[in-house]
């Protein structure tokens, strides 16, 4: 096929896909639009390759680079590198790497009124080989949520501390990456936050030098189940021998800085030097659980957890309120808390 024609043909292939790309990107699903996109790739790529055999001698000097100085030659090679490394990026899903998608998805269900709801997980595991059932926590996120604070913990059928099952790497030392503010960088502190998660740390009921029951330096029962905070879903993946207990219940407990309400706000309870002193507090923290029976296990692996209360809104005590009318944004923190519990093949 001559030349000119070929060219001709890829030019306006290639105007057509610009142009019903840039729709796409920008507009809600349209059928039409979306066939003519896929109809002129193929076009296109059939071209294409009529136009490499063509100029296939040509081409082939500006692949090796005999037609280039060695800069050009070189960034030609560095440019062509970069732009595949950046397809295998996409790919394979690295963080960030669907911005562009996604600020795409935004203007397109900002039109249609449609609620963009993403089902990526982050797994998280914990040390626990040498448990003989593994439980998973399986948490959606929902519209509230912004890097809370976590404890999952196991007690007995009256309410003893068992063991726990996972914890927020910040709260099991006390130490946070923004600890503190100098020459406008934030630098890791140790932070001593007794209103973070208050049910479970009295629960575990261990005191620490200063009198408070959040851990202030790394402790050895809390080494294999800590973890770091997820941006995402999350399933924590940990386990519990569940030994010498047949009823047994499982809680989990979040906290969110910052998350003010009418009557948790910045400058409520102030004679309370924790609340009113780190600033930070917001609503107290929320505790879910459920009540599991180990022959539950053998009919069904999975169980919903439902909230039961709130905590101290400054840590005093590990009571739990189930009062939950002074509760707002906070209840919206987990869209659903999934627990699936396997007893370990041998």
């Amino acid at each position: 096929m001559k030349k000119p024609l070929v060219g001709n043909i890829l030019f306006i292939s290639a105007i057509i896909i610009i142009c019903s790309g840039i729709m796409m990107f920008i507009y809600p699903y349209n059928k039409h639009i979306a066939a003519i996109h896929t109809t002129f790739g193929l076009v296109i790529s059939l071209f294409i390759i009529i136009h490499i055999n063509n100029n296939r001698k040509i081409i082939l000097k500006y692949i090796t680079g005999k037609l280039y100085n060695p800069i050009t030659k070189y960034t030609s090679f560095a440019i062509i590198i970069g732009m595949l490394l950046w397809v295998g990026i996409i790919y394979l899903g690295f963080p960030y790497s669907d911005a562009l998608y996604k600020v795409g998805n935004n203007i397109r269900n900002s039109m249609t009124g449609i609620k963009d709801v993403s089902n990526e997980y982050q797994i998280i595991y914990t040390k626990t080989d040498d448990k003989e059932y593994e439980i998973d926590f399986e948490f959606k996120k929902g519209d509230s949520y912004t890097n809370p604070l976590f404890a999952a913990w196991l007690e007995d059928s009256i309410g003893n501390y068992i063991e726990t099952l996972y914890i927020s790497a910040s709260i099991s030392a006390s130490t946070f990456k923004n600890g503190y503010l100098k020459d406008k960088k934030w630098l890791p502190a140790i932070l001593r936050r007794p209103e973070a998660l208050p049910c479970w740390s009295h629960s575990r009921n261990i005191k620490a030098e200063d009198g408070l029951y959040v851990p202030l330096y790394p402790a050895l029962d809390l080494d294999a189940v800590t973890g770091a905070t997820p941006q995402n879903n999350f399933i924590i993946k940990t386990g519990s021998s569940l030994a010498n207990v047949d009823n047994f219940r499982i809680l989990f407990e979040l906290n969110q800085s910052f998350d003010w309400n009418e009557y948790y706000a910045k400058n409520s309870f102030p004679t309370d030097s924790i609340y009113s002193g780190s600033g930070a507090v917001g609503q107290p923290s929320l505790v879910y659980s459920i009540n599991i029976n180990k022959n539950d296990i053998l009919k069904e692996h999975y169980f919903i957890m439902k909230p039961l209360g709130h905590g101290h809104h400054s840590g005093k005590n590990g009571y739990i309120d189930t009062n939950f009318d002074k509760i707002s944004t906070a209840l919206s923190i987990a869209d659903r808390i999934i627990i699936a519990i396997h007893k370990k093949q041998k």
